[in-house]
């Protein structure tokens, strides 16, 4: 797209890229007796390992040791029963399942893994809780110490959620992407093609999609509980459908009042209502999952329609190939862009929530395993982004 030259405001447009729906549906699927989940019976071999690799994980984290390495016997033997599960599970195409029932099934690892990580740190909670209250019967000299060291444990939970999570998630993305593409590709086709990026997707390793360490890691870092980001997003999303009336872009978040049976969401993991201060009210899907995607939302778009270099290209272009006449005219429309260029960057500039954003990518590279388990991440994005 952006090797290609236009002559016009409207041949810009129409280059823009829109990123495909995705969407899977549930209704080839049996649900269970609540009419919610779907009942998976996966490798005993690859849950058990999961539980035993999870629970090493737990204590050395806790002890403020390093996880397991990746190139160990444990995470080694670990790929290998994920690929052969995934590999007899992909072949049953052929016999007694439909792709479109293995796109859903195959989601099921994920959830498994995330829940295995939560209850195993929760149970380690559990047991100190349970400890502090034997030795406040007791009148133990230990109190005192199992006191701090709960409270520690409070403190760092969701950073070592994140950790165990990732440790174990990339070591599946890594057979997914050495062993399993190939087969994958055979048997799926075009069938959810984006399925491997949704299963690892780096939200999932938090406990929630806003939690700092993920968003520092992965994406950038803001105040998730203010409306300052809602309120620059609603900004220029309004400049945009006012600048380029031929593109579509719907509101990010959407403040709509559902009735009983559209809000009837299961949200088990919580990630929904995360990011309802974002998105707005989940609609609920129950046997179509869909998300839609915007312009907007493909980087290179940005580029394409405002980097005021790439324009002046498509300029001098008409300029040599259709005269002087119809480059005053899109010369015109140029400015126009360019105007609404510098009014997103004037919104931008006076939002103090964008600051912290450009804190965070900066923070990024700087703070070290020390530094984030001292600091409070999104107050130190504040401090650098010199905001509120």
């Amino acid at each position: 797209m952006h090797n290609k030259l236009v002559a016009t405001i409207d041949e810009l447009t129409s280059e823009v890229e829109i990123p495909s729906d995705i969407a899977i549906d549930c209704s080839t699927v049996s649900k269970g007796i609540d009419n919610y989940h779907v009942d998976v019976e996966m490798s005993g071999s690859f849950t058990f390992l999961v539980r035993e690799l999870v629970s090493a994980q737990v204590k050395l984290i806790v002890a403020g040791r390093r996880l397991t390495s990746g190139n160990t016997d444990e995470m080694v033997q670990l790929r290998e029963t994920y690929a052969d599960m995934m590999k007899v599970t992909l072949h049953r195409a052929k016999t007694d399942l439909t792709t479109a029932e293995i796109v859903v099934l195959q989601f099921s690892v994920v959830k498994f893994i995330v829940e295995v990580v939560r209850d195993e740190l929760e149970q380690y909670g559990a047991q100190l809780e349970e400890t502090l209250g034997q030795q406040q019967y007791s009148g133990s000299r230990s109190l005192l110490a199992t006191q701090e060291r709960l409270q520690w444990f409070r403190k760092h939970s969701h950073e070592f959620l994140f950790r165990i999570n990732r440790q174990l998630m990339r070591q599946l993305q890594r057979e997914e992407n050495n062993q399993l593409k190939k087969l994958r590709s055979q048997v799926l086709g075009d069938v959810l093609p984006e399925s491997i990026n949704i299963m690892f997707c780096p939200l999932i390793y938090g406990r929630s999609p806003g939690d700092p360490l993920v968003l520092l890691e992965y994406y950038t870092v803001w105040p998730a509980a203010g409306s300052g980001f809602n309120d620059l997003n609603r900004a220029i999303e309004e400049l945009l459908v006012q600048a380029l009336p031929s593109l579509e872009t719907p509101a990010l978040k959407v403040d709509r009042k559902l009735e009983a049976a559209q809000a009837e969401v299961y949200d088990e993991l919580g990630g929904l209502f995360a990011v309802q201060s974002l998105l707005g009210p989940a609609e609920n899907q129950k046997e179509d999952l869909s998300e839609a995607l915007c312009w907007m939302e493909q980087p290179g778009n940005v580029r394409w329609l405002f980097d005021e270099r790439l324009l002046q290209k498509h300029l001098d272009h008409v300029k040599e190939t259709d005269g002087r006449k119809a480059a005053w005219k899109l010369k015109s429309d140029i400015k126009k862009l360019l105007k609404t260029a510098s009014q997103i960057s004037k919104a931008m500039d006076d939002n103090h929530d964008l600051r912290h954003m450009y804190a965070g990518q900066l923070l990024k590279d700087e703070l070290t395993q020390q530094d984030i388990e001292i600091l409070d991440i999104g107050q130190a994005c504040a401090f650098v982004g010199g905001g509120r």
